[in-house]
């Protein structure tokens, strides 16, 4: 740990804890501190995507493994150049090493504001949030595909959703957060 400060927190499921990790030097490699602390042994992993590159799993004792990808990700998401990874974890702290620190700190900032959905088919005004955490401007553009805007089994289009708008753009300085818009509705069933 010598060298690296805590950034922010890993988003994760509830009982398990991951960190960010930043060098003191400036640098856009990083790391994440992760362990379970209440979770069946079956559900302990990390899923996300972690950067391009050979992501390595390191034990507190040194021992090194490369992580592997998801199988249980969509497919789409397999052949891109960060595919997601699955990342096993048990009570001992591992650290998810050769991250790419500015892509791991937007996606620990994405979040739905406000963050509970209702049931409800009257749509409700939320926001997707995302800060951006790269040294330079970025522009994004965010398409909502899932749920509700993909194809059933039977080829007819799911309407079980209402998010409006779909995608959003956005252009921010170094730093900058952006709120794009939505409303969303679904039923109870």
């Amino acid at each position: 740990l010598a060298g690296m400060r805590i950034v922010a927190r890993f988003p994760a499921p509830a009982g398990i804890r991951a960190y960010i990790l930043a060098p003191i030097s400036s640098s856009n490699q990083g790391s994440i501190v992760a362990w379970n602390e209440s979770v069946a042994p079956n559900k302990s992993f990390l899923t996300g995507s972690f950067g391009q590159g050979k992501v390595q799993i390191v034990d507190l004792f040194g021992n090194a493994s490369d992580a592997v990808i998801d199988i249980h990700a969509d497919q789409e998401l397999v052949s891109q150049p960060t595919p997601p990874l699955r990342i096993p974890l048990t009570s001992s702290p591992i650290f998810i090493e050769n991250i790419d620190l500015p892509l791991v700190q937007f996606i620990s900032s994405v979040k739905i504001d406000p963050p509970v959905l209702q049931a409800t088919t009257r749509a409700k005004e939320h926001a997707i949030v995302f800060k951006n955490a790269w040294s330079s401007g970025l522009t994004s553009r965010l398409s909502i595909i899932r749920p509700g805007g993909t194809l059933s089994a039977d080829g007819t289009a799911d309407r079980s959703w209402t998010i409006s708008p779909r995608v959003g753009h956005a252009t921010l300085a170094i730093g900058e957060e952006a709120r794009i818009p939505i409303m969303v509705g679904f039923g109870p069933g």
